[in-house]
């Protein structure tokens, strides 16, 4: 597990990494253990104080600042047969250790959207990668490659696998099924066999079956399951571009997804503040040209207090004065537009966050709200669902469901489970967070 020593400006964010690959590996079903890079050279090599023996391979999920002493271990790992598995490090020493030349950096902007593996794409978006370079007579292989965001294979490695280990271009992906079973192929662990095809989930409970689109433009690819996105206002046709056809919309409803997050410079303030005029007046001119757009509805996230701001009743009425300032405002643009937010999976989360979204639907400010339900445990799934209709009606809920969410990967025995419980609660709909190649891979053309 990386520390200052090896990530010595990124501590913190090497750890969430390092916490990232242990789900792949637990959710995959590898046995591993844990240990500081402050002990590697006690770790591999040789046999511990207590008679374990080294491990194997070693996996460094961010390590990019390696020291002498630590390529010296790693040097005598594989000397004694082990493998060494490396995501995103720059040290030529590393690469040189698996076989391979220096890595190659390259940015792009916009960037990478995935990797593919075979038929199979596992989501993850980068604008940086260092790209394994593989020597001239090298037996290395390149199991994957980096898609572009025009969903593009543009054949730059992702992965290189030696007989040394393997070296990742980027950081550990989030615990998708493909990325489990794409880790243990390089393992060289058995990869389960494929489940035994399930008949189609029925939608037709729903009026809503939607998801989220984290991007500046619409995607071409839209699974037909679905007939709601939710995108961002620089994702959504002008009526010009429209009518000119330089730009289409597509058959799906189309909703504006609003964050509130800080629309004014303020250093250091990344959250919109509803007590400070300047983000008020800010954050309604942006619903107004969100209402311009003429959309089927204007979706709001974000519309409560960061995490360690305490609960108030005087930011909670600041919040909610400014969703019924931001109502009247579409109101007067295109009256018919629906009015939904994103909200904390349950009322106890949300008042903490001065949400009160249960007022705000008892009040008539929102047609429906989406709790977002992230897990990949059905049953906390259910649990946090039943909280969410003790304090609001079934027909004003629309499930929110992290199949990629970093909180949530859910494979395809979760998604069905989570769909079902939906349907079984009455609720208006789903909607997917996001969408992406993993949802489309739980949403197969019919």
């Amino acid at each position: 597990r990386p520390t200052v020593a090896t990530a010595p400006k990124a501590a913190d964010y090497a750890a969430q990494l390092s916490v990232r690959l242990e789900r792949i590996l637990s959710r995959a079903g590898v046995d591993f253990d844990t240990f500081p890079d402050t002990v590697l050279a006690k770790k591999i090599g040789r046999s511990g104080g207590s008679g374990t023996a080294s491990p194997s391979v070693v996996i460094l999920p961010y390590s990019p600042t390696l020291t002498s002493a630590h390529i010296a271990a790693l040097k005598a790992h594989v000397a004694a047969g082990g493998r060494i598995i490396a995501f995103y490090n720059p040290s030529p020493d590393l690469s040189s250790l698996l076989g391979l030349a220096p890595p190659r950096y390259e940015t792009a902007h916009p960037g990478w959207t995935a990797m593919a593996w075979g038929e199979r794409r596992i989501p993850h978006d980068t604008e940086h990668i260092l790209i394994p370079v593989v020597k001239g007579k090298s037996s290395a292989t390149i199991p994957a490659t980096w898609i572009d965001a025009n969903g593009k294979d543009t054949r730059l490695p992702a992965i290189a696998v030696t007989r040394h280990g393997a070296l990742f271009a980027h950081v550990p992906p989030l615990a998708f099924p493909a990325a489990q079973e794409l880790l243990l192929s390089i393992l060289d662990r058995p990869v389960p066999a494929e489940e035994a095809p399930q008949p189609p989930i029925d939608w037709s409970p729903f009026q809503i079956v939607g998801a989220w689109v984290p991007a500046s433009r619409l995607p071409a690819n839209v699974p037909s399951q679905l007939n709601s996105l939710y995108a961002y206002l620089a994702a959504i046709p002008t009526a010009q571009e429209s009518e000119d056809g330089s730009a289409t919309r597509p058959s799906q409803a189309l909703h504006v997804w609003l964050p509130f997050l800080n629309p004014v410079d303020r250093p250091g303030h990344r959250w919109l503040d509803p007590t400070v005029p300047a983000d008020r007046a800010a954050a309604l001119r942006r619903v107004r040209a969100a209402a311009h757009r003429h959309p089927a509805g204007i979706h709001f996230d974000y519309l409560r207090s960061p995490g360690g701001t305490p609960a108030s009743s005087h930011t909670a009425d600041a919040i909610t004065s400014l969703l019924r300032e931001a109502i009247d405002v579409i109101r007067d643009v295109a009256p018919s537009t629906i009015i939904s937010a994103a909200v904390f999976p349950t009322p106890a989360d949300a008042a903490e966050h001065n949400q009160p979204w249960p007022e705000w639907l008892r009040a008539g400010l929102l047609d429906y709200a989406v709790p977002m339900l992230y897990s990949d445990d059905p049953a906390a799934f259910r649990a946090s669902l039943a909280q969410c209709l003790a304090a609001a009606p079934h027909d004003r809920l629309v499930a929110g469901i992290g199949t990629g969410a970093d909180e949530a990967q859910v494979d395809a025995a979760a998604f069905r489970a989570e769909v079902e419980a939906a349907a079984a609660a009455h609720l208006r709909g789903v909607v997917f967070f996001p969408l992406d190649d993993a949802l489309r891979e739980l949403l197969p053309a019919p």
